[in-house]
């Protein structure tokens, strides 16, 4: 009888070479998996993280979007208003030499008073709430005030007919006026917002509670105007 052949024995199987081999091929190929899965999954969590960032900007409202910029004349304070509202100065005839009376008044008639060069003088204030700004780059209050004399003399409600800011004079920074002969008296700004449409049957603002107030958008749109206030 002929030889049998070894070689079908020898093809059977896998050798210890190849098992080793594919074991080695076969880690790494995990390896590099879990490396790419692991970039993957940061570039993932960057681009969830930066796509928040950005969420998180754009959804910052602007308050002063759309709104108009204004200059007193004299003083040169500069202030943002809305566009709906009218911005009006006194007639020269009105006017202190030398100084601002400029008013903003709100679509309902609602009213700010910008005024300038005022040599200081004033009746006596009730103030019944206080509402912290920053005006011309420092920290004050906006005052909810009314007249005292006025509440005396009208016998009205006690209640407020306005704001002033740090409710009274604060100090010019470009005007000066003249007191007597050669003399030169320090002058001082007055800026204001009262209730209105005004009362028809005596001219003057109208008496409101601190409440109303404070609830009424343009009372809002007022702090913010006083807040836009820069030299």
């Amino acid at each position: 009888m002929g030889k049998i052949s070894n070689n079908t024995n020898k093809n059977k199987g896998f050798t210890l070479v190849e098992v080793l081999l594919l074991i080695v091929v076969l880690i790494l190929v995990g390896g590099l998996g879990y490396l790419g899965f692991k970039q993957v999954n940061k570039k993932s969590k960057t681009s969830s993280s930066s796509t928040t960032a950005t969420t998180t900007k754009t959804t910052a409202v602007y308050p002063y979007a759309g709104w108009k910029t204004g200059t007193l004349k004299y003083e040169k304070i500069t202030f943002k208003y809305p566009a709906d509202w009218t911005l009006t100065d006194y007639p020269p005839s009105l006017q202190v030499d030398n100084a601002d009376t400029t008013l903003l008044a709100s679509p309902s008639g609602n009213v700010i008073t910008l005024r300038t060069g005022i040599i200081a003088g004033d009746s006596p204030m009730k103030t019944y709430a206080s509402v912290p700004i920053t005006f011309l780059g420092k920290p004050t209050q906006l005052k909810i005030q009314a007249s005292s004399e006025g509440l005396l003399v009208t016998g009205t409600p006690d209640q407020p007919t306005g704001a002033a800011v740090s409710g009274g004079f604060i100090p010019a920074k470009n005007i000066t006026q003249v007191c007597n002969v050669n003399q030169v008296c320090p002058t001082d700004d007055y800026f204001s917002y009262s209730n209105g449409p005004k009362d028809s049957s005596n001219n003057q603002p109208v008496y409101k509670s601190v409440s109303s107030m404070e609830n009424n958008p343009d009372f809002s749109k007022a702090k913010l105007i006083f807040e836009s206030m820069h030299y």
